[in-house]
């Protein structure tokens, strides 16, 4: 079964934590575009806070840019209660450790800011796994998993590989 959009299938709900009026406006764009996506914009209130707000949650963002430090404890609560594959980092700026933590819990770190197409592109991709997980809650078959933890939309990821610089095969 491949991904299917957001639109073919179950409501998603995506909690924003943090988010800042950059990656706010372009969530609003985001949802004003789809049918089956639902923003919650979550200041992160403490503990029960967090809690309350990932309760409901298919998705989770968390908007770096301002505050690193709180961003880390809200991104370490969220991929305990919902999976590392269900759970980004958003930022605009680039902060000392940020991106080693995210891509240790093999999580997505998303650089902004991004454009509507690219938001609808990223929940296509993530919208019907996480559905599956929420209903099932701790699904039997482990979630794929993020090439290294981040994704830029519309580039292909980086593949490993040994040996060196990789050239193409000449025709000679």
């Amino acid at each position: 079964m491949g991904i299917i959009p957001i639109e073919h299938s179950q409501n998603v709900e995506v909690a924003a934590f943090l988010a800042g009026r950059s990656l706010q406006g372009q969530l609003k764009r985001w949802q004003a575009g789809t049918t089956r996506g639902r923003v919650k914009f979550s200041p992160a209130a403490g503990e029960a806070g967090v809690e309350r707000a990932l309760r409901h949650a298919h998705l989770v963002v968390i908007d770096a840019t301002a505050q690193p430090s709180l961003a880390a404890d809200v991104f370490a609560r969220a991929v305990e209660h919902l999976g590392a594959y269900a759970v980004s980092v958003y930022t605009e700026e680039i902060h000392d450790g940020l991106e080693f933590l995210v891509r240790r819990h093999g999580s997505w770190l998303l650089f902004g800011p991004l454009h509507d197409t690219q938001w609808h592109e990223f929940f296509a991709r993530l919208g019907a796994v996480a559905g599956r997980k929420h209903h099932t809650r701790f699904s039997q078959r482990p979630l794929p998993r993020p090439y290294e933890g981040s994704i830029t939309l519309g580039v292909q990821p980086m593949r490993r590989f040994s040996g060196g610089v990789r050239r193409p095969k000449s025709s000679a």
